[in-house]
């Protein structure tokens, strides 16, 4: 019998989040030197904004057009967003 057999889902979900936590944790000590985290955030937020724009209906290059209008050189796409929610994009 596997573990997802005999645990129910809340069981199974909430050890996953413990061992992913701890895993990321680890990962963090390890790599505080090698990693830009402020690039790794705005990469994050990048793949949740394109997620996000497909779910309205904005994919492509449809979004890659509206990136090239708003989005100054440089700029990460949180300074994108904080300005748009502003409306002073």
């Amino acid at each position: 019998m596997t573990y997802a057999n005999r645990a129910s889902d809340g069981e199974i979900l909430r050890d996953v989040c413990l061992m992913a936590k701890e895993m990321w944790q680890a990962r963090q000590q390890l790599d505080d030197t090698l990693i830009d985290w402020d690039q790794l955030n705005d990469l994050v937020h990048q793949t949740f904004a394109v997620s996000a724009a497909k779910s309205v209906g904005v994919q492509g290059k449809e979004w890659r057009d509206l990136l090239h209008r708003y989005r100054a050189p440089g700029q990460t796409m949180m300074q994108l967003c904080s300005q748009a929610q502003l409306g002073t994009s």
